[in-house]
């Protein structure tokens, strides 16, 4: 890549092997005993940072000059080589820097969440964290796994044995360690609503692989910031619950208290947590389980005015959604490791989420600064919409807030059951339907029957023009179907007579009986309600197909089946209204639904209120639209006023961070330094990288500070919770710089732009080589 040199001469003293000895010139070689090529640790190192990069760029795209299998090979092995080699160093680096404890990373990897400081305002959630299950990386079974039987292990991941200890199919359950299934008899009626709308919602059982995979994706968790905390492999199965069970068992152990846990079945895994081993320590550490706030539209409106973010005090604006986003950059990978060998692939996956962490490490500023100045717009611009509706509504925050309480209990409150004395009435009267249909078949099959008759027939003669044996095969149809038709009624009418025996009705029911009349009623408002779900079903399917059309990153068959999906959704959905419109007119009504008004994102949350809308709600003014988009408008504004305390708290703990790594860097550093040891000149590389990486997050800090609308505490820094006391303010390192400073750091973060730049054009370059 460097140099076209071909050749290289060592002066190798006798009896010592030349693998030490390139290395010091610069060369890996490709064989420990007399190897016969080697390759530069510069390209090494290129294509190592090409690769964190472009996570999809293959060793084959690298090697296309032109491409021959035997240097694919030696520079695959040489490569892996070489990641090891630089794992170990960077152990020796944490190791000098005291950083080589067991889950030092998890506990100090984001500041922002992890560094707690004494005396800092106390939040609702301690942490807030997302986790979620993909199925992009698979890996096809039994590939390598006769040659290489190695077990690749990094702090990231969760040993499949401490995984395994929560699977419901390997151990027995105990009566405190319950095994929670869909038909769990401990669960609401809400979680069972959105249990039919998730398969991850499903049984274990039913989350079975296709043989041909070994791991079948991966499942993972990550704190509010982007910043990966375990991830675990799913081996031979779906998205079981053991996977999401281990991950919160590490949490309680290591984060603490207080967590607000954010997955796409929050509602049905809340449930699986607390009839588990874990449910006494789950429920003491006052933590919860939410649903993501895209994601939570899929949900029942019952379960999102309790599970959405938007409803929830005190987790800010956090979306939860925050695996996702990784996800699609963690998809690029999927492709080149689909054939790798385990170790390979954990290799590569390390690789990746140590650069994902870095990057979104050095985000974490514009992070802040981005989410401060969200709230603010929300409190500042949402709130004079919300001031103007509360004056022309004549009602205060108060009312809204009350309103809001209303709503939840009414959508709690079972609203949705039907009193078994109901449900007998309408048994009955559904029999009652179906042999007045049998009843008005039958007769219609025997006079089907008598037309058949021959007009010229005629009892008295003898013989007769036709006899029934000369028509037997015309008849036989007839004849059968009367006979089925006359047993049906027959079955029926013994039915019914049990049945008004068990409900004590002295005299059969008919059309003209009140008791009839309200029941059919109730069974068209029962028609009505599963033709609104059949819409919501299908509107909510539709949405998620919207939303995965626009990924960029999905292939074009992908593409070309997702588009007919949409298409044929799309006549699901108005073959589904036209039903729903049948059901409605069924009731007497006229407030039938058109297809463009079912598409609308905003109608989704209406369908609870739609099925409920026989139920008595005069005089309730929160299901006035204007009032309901004040009451949402309303709860978002709370939650920005809670991002700003949020937020608040971590920029010091930030702030705080960065100082305490600043001197402990120069404190670790003197100390190699007088020591003389060897890994000084790492080490001193290492935080001369993470130091211009935090002065970057500094400089956002200051920016954030000198906003006019920042109301938080001044950047002094603080305490960090369980260090010993100490005048921590003599120590603070002004980053801030003079004004030539500054220009020589934005000087600098240019220049990476287009170094940064040049590179994406080296691989697009390499990528599109013949």
């Amino acid at each position: 890549m460097f140099s076209q040199q071909r050749q290289l001469h060592v002066s190798l003293p006798d009896n010592k092997t030349i693998v030490p000895h390139l290395i010091v010139q610069g060369y890996l070689p490709t064989s420990p005993i007399k190897p016969l090529a080697a390759i530069s640790l510069r390209t090494l190192e290129f294509y190592k940072i090409l690769r964190q990069r472009k996570p999809s760029f293959s060793v084959e795209s690298f090697t296309k000059k032109p491409y021959q299998r035997r240097w694919r090979q030696l520079f695959a092995d040489s490569f892996e080589l070489y990641l090891t080699i630089t794992n170990v160093v960077e152990r020796l680096v944490s190791t000098a820097l005291n950083r080589s404890s067991e889950h030092w990373r998890v506990r100090n990897a984001c500041p922002a969440c992890m560094y707690e400081l004494e005396g800092e305002p106390t939040l609702q959630y301690r942490l807030e964290i997302a986790m979620d299950g993909n199925d992009s990386q698979k890996r096809m079974k039994d590939k390598g796994t006769a040659g290489d039987v190695r077990e690749y292990t990094c702090d990231y991941m969760i040993p499949m044995s401490e995984v395994d200890a929560w699977s419901t199919e390997s151990t027995e359950p105990q009566p405190d360690d319950k095994v929670l299934t869909t038909e769990d008899s401990t669960e609401d009626d809400t979680v069972k609503e959105c249990v039919k709308n998730w398969k991850a919602a499903q049984s274990d059982s039913r989350k079975k692989a296709v043989g041909i995979f070994d791991e079948t994706g991966w499942f993972a968790s990550a704190c509010r910031h982007g910043i990966i905390l375990w991830v675990t492999d799913m081996i031979q199965s779906g998205e079981q619950s053991k996977y999401p069970l281990s991950i919160i068992d590490r949490a309680l152990n290591t984060l603490g208290p207080r967590l607000a846990i954010g997955y796409d079945i929050g509602c049905k895994f809340e449930t699986m947590i607390k009839n588990s081993a874990l449910g006494q320590r789950f429920s003491d550490s006052n933590s919860r389980c939410l649903v993501n706030a895209y994601h939570g539209y899929a949900h029942n409106y019952q379960c999102q005015t309790q599970n959405h973010p938007n409803n929830v005090e005190g987790v800010g604006l956090e979306d939860f959604e925050t695996m996702e986003r990784f996800f699609s950059g963690s998809n690029a990978a999927a492709g080149i490791l689909r054939h790798a060998t385990k170790f390979r692939r954990r290799l590569y996956l390390d690789l990746y989420l140590k650069q994902a962490d870095a990057d979104k490490y050095l985000q974490i500023g514009k992070m802040l600064l981005g989410n401060y100045k969200q709230a603010n717009r929300i409190i500042h611009e949402e709130g004079a919409l919300l001031n103007e509706a509360l004056q022309a509504e004549g009602i205060t925050t108060t009312d809204l807030d009350q309103w809001q309480s209303e709503q939840r209990e009414y959508f709690n409150s079972n609203l949705g059951k039907e009193p078994e004395e109901d449900l007998h009435r309408i048994a009955y009267v559904e029999l009652l339907m179906e042999y007045a249909a049998a009843c008005e078949k039958s007769q219609a099959k025997g006079l089907a029957f008598c037309n058949n008759i021959p007009d010229d027939y005629d009892i008295a003669r003898n013989p007769v023009p036709e006899t029934y044996e000369s028509t037997l095969s015309k008849t036989r149809q007839l004849e059968t179907q009367r006979r089925q038709a006359r047993a049906k009624v027959a079955e029926l009418e013994s039915e019914l007579v049990d049945m008004e025996l068990r409900l004590h009705i002295e005299k059969r029911w008919d059309a003209m009986n009140p008791a009839y009349r309200e029941t059919v009623e109730r069974i068209n408002q029962r028609q009505y309600r599963r033709a609104l779900e059949d819409v919501q079903k299908l509107v909510v399917q539709r949405l998620f197909e919207l939303h995965r059309l626009n990924l960029s990153n999905i292939g074009y068959k992908t593409r070309v089946t997702l588009a007919k999906a949409m298409r044929t959704r799309s006549r699901a959905i108005q073959t589904a209204i036209g039903r729903y419109n049948c059901a409605v007119v069924a009731l007497g009504r006229s407030d039938t639904l058109d297809f463009a008004r079912a598409a609308q994102y905003n109608f989704v949350e209406e369908f609870e209120l739609l099925k409920h809308s026989h139920a008595d709600l005069t005089g309730v003014r929160w299901k006035e639209p204007r009032i309901r988009e004040a009451m949402k408008r309303h709860q978002r504004i709370k939650r920005a006023h809670e991002e700003i305390k949020r937020l608040h708290v971590e920029i010091l703990r930030v702030y705080s961070a960065i100082e305490a790594e600043h001197d402990h860097f120069k404190h670790t550093l003197r100390k190699l330094e007088e020591d003389q040891d060897p890994i000084h000149i790492v080490v001193d590389e290492f935080c001369r990288r993470r130091s211009r990486v935090n002065r970057a997050i500094m400089q956002v800090l200051y920016e954030i500070v000198d906003l006019p609308t920042y109301q938080g505490p001044k950047l002094i820094r603080g305490r960090r919770k369980g260090e010993p006391e100490g005048d921590v303010g003599a120590m603070e390192t002004d980053f801030r710089g003079s004004v030539d400073e500054l220009k020589d750091l934005e000087e600098e973060l240019d220049i990476d732009d287009d170094a940064e730049a040049q590179v994406s054009g080296i691989v697009d370059f390499i990528s599109s080589m013949a």
